[in-house]
């Protein structure tokens, strides 16, 4: 149904109205629920039960409520129940392991309690699996109180949540401009085609393949100007809503020169209908100031607004929820100014530390209790920002974690190791993590997490843990562009097609103009280089004589005189084995999942035996195969949550987008959480994520904070908002540890190709000495004797 069908449907979907509950006339279990509850409140905070409990109509409702409020510290209850009509906009500040998540998911859950239709809320998010888990905790929450809702509601509201807008600001974006939406004359109109772009747009995959031409164009021939830099000012520029014509007006001196790359990228996108990763927010703040009908018509769709990792927000993303707010009061950010690490990718921590000036009457609240970490590290962490932040701006985090007693758990003191260069660091890191192992039979690979701030630093970590036989992996920042999962991609893309065709989907006639020239020509060429194809150098000059591949799919002829050509009838046999494979598959769809289809392809297909077998089984070929089916645990993961009940070849069609949306960001592969290996990551990666044992490396000078080569040509403002920036991702380094925490620096280090001195970052001088324990392979004799003869006959 088209996004302009359907405008007046939106609140008739929600639960229907009825005289809501007196509270003076609670059910006796309600009621004890309910004393139970208030025991530690505060009057405020118990007359913001009291209001949220009185806006729903049935006791059972309220007993959910009162189910999930008792999930809930104060301050937390405060925040899930806060009223927008009494109250305005709320702001949290949530400190690292804070329980946001769980804030922000059971807030939604209480909207939807309250009688709001889901389709009404719009939650932002800064990683596709923040979005699928929030949905799929709102899901488990309304199946484990299934029994209590009216079967016909219960039907109502899981459509509704399944259907409920939760995405990233570009996976959103991407949406409404492949939506249409109402015009003054009670018609619709596509987003897109109101801003210029065709119905049939693609997303741009790899910018350097059409940037690199306009960036050779102008300055090929002079080596002062580098594609890096002109590629990131362009990101800039959108990511600040700067066009082509608004920058001609505006640009310096240095950024005229530019002007011309950019307008010829612009150019040679639009001339291609393809849009990049940053035009997504750029075309849909056009769509908002060019249409206000269209903006005011998406305001009466999303009446309840929320943002997750609101410091991180950059320029549009700012401006896209200024927009969609409107003149609401309901917006519901969650944040944290100590954790704002995005700087270097247009993050502007002013968004956050503003709010109250952009929205006055708002309410403002913290969440400072730490449910993570012991007393120890959290102590540690409170005395980052002391002496760098307005003493009004810092938070103290409360430790929460209780022994058996009751007393607070302080936990092992924090270890900090001075190695002799970065071989002697590593070996410490694993002479610590086996015994721990060997103290803790429980402990697996996958408590301990090395951090890092540069990648450089993951190259020791490979070769020592590699030496070991140490299971390990490391976060590659570039996870969804490696070449196992472009793999899986062509061969799910090229599936869905075929499906598509076996089930007959296309209208007929079918649009080829759409297909010759576009990517998936490029997939299915891919497939001639992939087992079970394999095509030799011979074969693939043969294949090259087609001129359009799809029609090997689509035209007997064409597959008829392909076959003819291949003279070797091994030959034939591996190309008609692929046909054979999506053939299986699209018989048993729509039985099949879209995880149980990637494992078919993967095993029948012989793509895990090309990595395990022969000159390829190497620790490289492993490592492939890990992420082969790292990607096929993603997909069971997004078909549980998103995809349930769909056909086949939809699933894969939502799975290909979301990898896209995934592609373009900093996101990893949530490997952590399937396989039992040492996470090793950056500091950036590990955001969000917690570890039973971390052990934070390459604590020195000009590596945390980092020394930028262009330093040199910053302002002073500059460079001191820069070392800030370094500083909280110091902080969100010693926060990712749950039990303990390890770090270490090196007096030299091969840096680059390099030996060099290094000193220790000075962002160890702020951890209280007491707190600290000095870190030594000097264990007790026999222990370290044992220790050596396993590493000797490894």
């Amino acid at each position: 149904m088209p996004a302009g069908v359907g405008i007046n449907k939106m609140d008739t979907l929600a639960i229907s109205d009825f005289n809501k509950v007196d509270l003076k006339n609670m059910p006796q279990d309600v009621a004890e629920l309910y004393n139970l509850r208030i025991s530690d409140l505060n009057e405020r905070q118990k007359g913001i039960l009291d209001d949220a409990l009185s806006s729903v109509k049935t006791f059972n409702t309220v007993k959910q409520l009162l189910t999930i409020s008792q999930r809930l510290n104060p301050e937390q209850l405060e925040a899930v129940f806060h009223n927008h009509k009494t109250s305005g906009p709320l702001l949290i500040f949530a400190c690292a392991g804070s329980g946001k998540t769980t804030a922000l998911t059971y807030r939604i859950i209480y909207l939807i309690l309250s009688g709001v239709n889901p389709q009404n809320i719009l939650a932002l998010t800064f990683t596709v699996k923040a979005a699928e888990e929030m949905r799929s905790r709102i899901k488990r929450f309304f199946i484990s109180v299934k029994e209590g809702i009216a079967e016909e509601q219960y039907l109502a509201i899981s459509d509704q949540i399944s259907k409920m807008w939760v995405g990233t600001f570009h996976s959103i974006c991407l949406k409404i401009l492949k939506e249409e939406s109402p015009t003054d004359d009670g018609r619709t109109w596509l987003n897109a085609e109101r801003v210029g772009i065709p119905a049939g747009f693609k997303i741009l995959e790899n910018p350097y393949k059409v940037l690199k031409p306009c960036f050779d164009l102008e300055f090929a021939s002079d080596p002062n100007v580098k594609y890096d830099d002109v590629a990131m000012k362009i990101e800039h520029w959108k990511n600040e809503l700067i066009n082509v014509e608004n920058l001609k007006k505006r640009a310096t001196k240095e950024e005229q020169k530019i002007v011309p790359v950019y307008e010829r990228y612009q150019n040679t996108l639009k001339q291609q209908g393809l849009i990049d990763f940053n035009d997504m927010m750029m075309l849909v703040v056009d769509l908002f100031d060019r249409f206000p009908t269209v903006l005011s018509w998406y305001q009466r769709r999303f009446k309840f607004i929320l943002v997750d990792e609101y410091q991180d927000t950059n320029y549009a993303q700012y401006t896209l929820c200024k927009k969609l707010v409107g003149k609401s009061q309901n917006l519901f950010v969650v944040g944290d100014d100590d954790q704002s690490i995005y700087g270097w990718r247009g993050a502007d921590i002013r968004n956050i530390l503003f709010f109250e000036k952009d929205y006055p009457n708002c309410t403002n609240i913290k969440l400072v209790k730490n449910y993570r970490s012991t007393a120890t590290i959290i102590t540690a962490a409170n005395e980052v920002f002391k002496k760098s932040k307005p003493k009004h701006l810092v938070k103290t985090i409360e430790p929460i974690k209780r022994k058996n007693d009751g007393s607070l758990e302080f936990g092992d003191a924090i270890t900090v190791y001075k190695a002799k260069d970065e071989i002697d660091e590593m070996n410490f890191c694993v002479f610590e993590m086996e015994q721990l192992k060997q103290k803790n039979p429980f402990m697996q690979w996958n408590d301990f997490a090395i951090l890092y701030r540069v990648h450089e630093q993951s190259k020791i970590a490979k070769k020592i843990l590699e030496s070991r036989k140490i299971p390990y992996i490391i976060y590659n920042p570039h996870f969804w562009q490696r070449k196992e999962v472009q793999d899986i991609c062509s061969y799910i893309k090229v599936l869905s097609f075929y499906i598509k065709l076996h089930k007959k989907v296309f209208e007929e006639p079918m649009p080829m103009i759409a297909i010759e020239g576009s990517s998936l020509e490029g997939d299915i060429k891919r497939l001639y280089y992939l087992p079970p194809v394999s095509f030799s150098a011979i074969e693939n000059e043969i294949m090259s004589h087609i001129l359009h591949p799809y029609k090997l799919f689509t035209d007997g002829k064409v597959l008829e005189d392909m076959l003819r050509r291949l003279t070797d009838e091994n030959s034939k046999k591996k190309f008609l084995k692929l046909f054979e494979i999506f053939l299986d598959i699209a018989d048993s769809d729509p039985q099949m999942s879209l995880s149980d289809a990637i494992g078919y392809i993967l095993e029948k297909g012989g793509y895990l035996d090309l990595y395990q077998k022969g000159a390829f089984q190497t620790e490289q070929g492993k490592e492939s195969v890990r992420f082969a089916l790292a990607v096929k645990e993603e997909a069971a993961d997004f078909e549980r949550v998103r995809a349930g009940n769909l056909p086949l070849y939809e699933k894969i069609d939502m799975f290909i987008e979301s990898i896209s949306m995934r592609g373009k960001s900093t996101e990893q592969s949530a490997l952590k959480t399937v396989n039992d290996y040492v996470n090793v990551m950056s500091l950036h990666a590990a955001k969000g994520l917690e570890f039973n044992t971390v052990f934070f490396i390459g604590l020195e000078e000009n590596i945390i904070p980092i020394k930028h080569f262009s330093e040199e040509k910053i302002s002073k403002k500059e460079k001191e908002n820069r070392l800030d920036e370094e500083r909280r991702l110091f902080y969100v380094g010693l926060t990712r540890a749950k039990e303990r925490l390890f770090l270490t620096y090196a007096d030299t280090r091969k840096w680059y190709g390099k030996t060099q001195q290094f000193e220790p970052s000075q962002f160890l001088n702020c951890l209280p000495g007491k707190l600290l324990d000095k870190g030594s392979f000097a264990v007790g004799f026999w222990e370290k004797f044992k220790y050596f003869l396993v590493k000797m006959f490894r």
